[in-house]
């Protein structure tokens, strides 16, 4: 699904491309190269494994789902650029092979940028509900919602200074990003707000992962300019025991509404709300 490529670590699939660009052994090139291509849905090139030792890129132009040559029993994969091994060489790559690594990770760097938030390199609010409306057609599962405000950023950002407020946009998305799975989606959902997606989280899970979330972001100090800054979140729970009949905006707006009781409380703190299905 077009969808799915957006959750993949893409800059360690840029790292892992640079480390074969100077790889004098290709042994794990066709898992790589195969897998970006798969995850990123190309539909405009093609690859054909040959029975040689040779790994063979073609483009759109040049692929016509030849067999091999040799032995007739090559395979052709329409996943997109990338390498087919068959056994191993140990030559480096040529000009030709190297140029198309390169036109992958221009491609990649595309990808990612469209689908993250620059500041805090966390998935955009449009790729966030892309990705969260394929899980909830799709699936069949207890899920929870987090909706999370940093409590008065504006004061923070109208006594330190913007730079100062988007240094505590960065660290506290960082902290919240170590807390999650590696299952959840976490997007920035605007400002000081973000939503995270738990899949497979029922009502207790989903209070867990807030808890811990809540309790490590009171515990950090943010420091700009020698200045130390303390900051809280506020978070809102919504949960359901299956996503039958789910509704993305009813959903977000269950957690959202226990957001609000959670500022209107005092700040800092957990509101879980149960979500009641539209039939």
């Amino acid at each position: 699904m077009e969808t799915n490529n957006t959750t993949f670590n893409w800059p360690l699939y840029m790292s892992i491309i640079d480390e074969i660009l100077e790889a004098h052994s290709i042994a794990q090139v066709f898992r790589t190269c195969a897998k970006v291509s798969e995850l990123l849905n190309f539909k405009r090139t093609c690859i054909q494994s040959r029975c040689n030792d040779n790994i063979n890129i073609l483009t759109t132009e040049n692929c016509k789902g030849k067999k091999c040559d040799s032995c007739s029993r090559g395979i052709h994969y329409p996943l997109g650029f990338g390498y087919v091994l068959k056994g191993r060489r140990k030559d480096p790559l040529n000009s030709f092979e190297k140029e198309n690594l390169e036109r992958i990770k221009e491609i990649i760097a595309v990808k990612y940028s469209d689908s993250h938030d620059n500041l805090t390199d966390l998935l955009t609010r449009s790729t966030f509900s892309a990705l969260t409306k394929d899980y909830l057609t799709n699936k069949k599962a207890m899920v929870s919602m987090l909706m999370l405000d940093i409590d008065h950023f504006k004061s923070i950002n109208d006594t330190y200074g913007h730079e100062a407020g988007d240094k505590v946009l960065r660290e506290f998305s960082s902290t919240m990003e170590k807390l999650v799975r590696s299952t959840d989606l976490v997007a920035r959902w605007g400002g000081e707000e973000f939503a995270i997606f738990l899949p497979g989280c029922d009502k207790e899970c989903g209070a867990i992962i807030a808890e811990k979330i809540r309790s490590a972001i009171e515990d950090i100090i943010v420091t700009y300019d020698s200045t130390d800054i303390d900051i809280t979140v506020s978070i809102g729970h919504s949960y359901t025991d299956t996503t039958d009949n789910i509704n993305l905006d009813n959903f977000l707006k269950t957690a959202d509404d226990a957001l609000y009781q959670a500022k209107n409380n005092g700040r800092n703190q957990i509101i879980s709300f149960e979500h009641e299905k539209q039939n």
